[in-house]
């Protein structure tokens, strides 16, 4: 089945137009991103009779919003999907009326990058690749891994030395051929990307440039606003590395005020980064058209210290200014807490993935929110995906209990100790 409502891409510089079949990555005109485009007016007209309710609760859900030409060609794990978790206890801590997390900590690779590669990976089998490529912290390349491995396609992933085991693992074990690179995610990116352009391999890139793999982060849009009734929060907080989910969730709002499916008002979007590595943030608080890089820093929020995200970033200054939105710093230990603080809640997630959490408490200390304002914050990572730093944090008891005698006497002092 054919997907009439996708029509192409669009540039977002010059404005040139290009075919829904054309294989492209930046505009062959002038090297600036491309952005899927879809006939909204017969979405509208058409809605109703999809019955989007009666599908799987995935990406999919919403397949005529995404950019694929062919239905039955469709790669997915499941992905999507995630719960929205009504946490009471944290708004009360926060001074809101509602306080929501979209816990997206359980996609099938473990991170949001499900969303987009599930994306990815049908684009590839439409053009006929065989091998999927990325760059990555980690979090990437082991959803390229998963999602090649899926569609019966080989893949190769550049990571820096640095990504933590667990991830380089999990793309080594779906069978990625890894490359560790000496570099920071800065420099190891724009070594893949000439990589890319230089077309000396014949591999799908699911890595900066390509333009298709952000539309599957529209649905955090989609999934946010049906959680809520088809209604938009006041905020949306998100971690930003390159910040393509804020540009792309952003979008997904739009796309639903378009179609006719909310008609409240749109949230304001909040980058979310650590103070160390923040070029995003710093722009937006300076009140700059455009991001430059910084030095990256040191930071326990890895995965999405991107030290200068170039036109990804100028994305994303746009969006959250348009929303009317914001941008917070998280300190190493203020996110390091919330972490913690998640867990007593039962969200188990990488330390990078706490970080719009971890602002939503420094919005409110600085009085930015109103008691009657609902705000949802994105959780993006498995806390598996990191167990380097959660060693740090736990004592996993060496002593053995033989017997049953001796069973009970710590129970009972476990009992006796903690009040059990």
């Amino acid at each position: 089945m054919k997907n009439i409502y996708f029509q192409g891409l669009q540039c977002k510089k010059c404005n040139s137009s290009f075919e829904p079949e054309e294989d492209l990555l930046l505009c062959p005109k002038c090297r600036n991103l491309l952005d899927p485009q879809y006939d909204y007016g017969q979405l509208k007209r058409d809605w109703s009779g999809l019955k989007i309710e009666s599908r799987p609760n995935d990406i999919w859900r919403y397949r005529e919003l995404m950019p694929v030409v062919y239905f039955d060609r469709i790669v997915t794990l499941g992905e999507g999907g995630a719960p929205l978790l009504d946490c009471t206890e944290l708004a009360d801590e926060i001074g809101v009326g509602k306080f929501y997390i979209l816990n997206d900590a359980g996609q099938p690779t473990g991170s949001l990058k499900d969303r987009s590669i599930a994306v990815t990976a049908t684009k590839a089998r439409e053009f006929g690749y065989q091998t999927l490529s990325c760059d990555s912290t980690g979090n990437k390349a082991a959803s390229t891994a998963g999602y090649a491995a899926r569609a019966g396609m080989k893949s190769v992933v550049v990571c820096p030395h640095t990504t933590p085991t667990p991830k380089v693992a999990q793309a080594l074990f779906y069978g990625a051929h890894l490359i560790k690179l000496k570099a920071h995610y800065s420099e190891m990116n724009r070594i893949y990307r000439d990589m890319v352009a230089s077309r000396r391999y014949h591999w799908y890139d699911c890595g900066t440039d390509n333009p298709f793999r952000y539309e599957g982060k529209k649905t955090y849009a989609y999934e946010i606003a049906q959680g809520l009734g088809w209604k938009c929060p006041t905020y949306v907080l998100q971690p930003a590395a390159g910040g393509m989910s804020i540009v792309k969730a952003w979008k997904g709002f739009k796309e639903l005020r378009e179609i006719g499916l909310v008609d409240d008002a749109f949230p304001k979007m909040v980058a979310c980064q650590a103070e160390a590595c923040g070029p995003i943030v710093a722009a937006i608080n300076a009140r700059l058209d455009r991001v430059p890089g910084v030095e990256k820093g040191v930071t326990v929020a890895s995965a999405i210290a991107v030290s200068n995200p170039e036109l990804l970033g100028n994305e994303t200054l746009r969006a959250v200014v348009e929303s009317s939105g914001s941008g917070v710093h998280v300190s190493d230990e203020d996110l390091l807490k919330t972490w913690q603080r998640l867990a007593k809640v039962g969200i188990f997630c990488e330390p990078s993935s706490a970080v719009a959490v971890a602002s939503a408490y420094n919005i409110a200390k600085q009085g930015g929110f109103k008691k009657k304002d609902i705000v949802v914050a994105v959780v993006t990572g498995s806390g598996f995906k990191d167990s380097e730093t959660l060693d740090k944090y736990i004592d996993i008891p060496t002593d053995v209990v033989e017997g049953g005698e001796a069973l009970y006497g710590v129970l009972d002092k476990l009992c006796e100790d903690y009040g059990l």
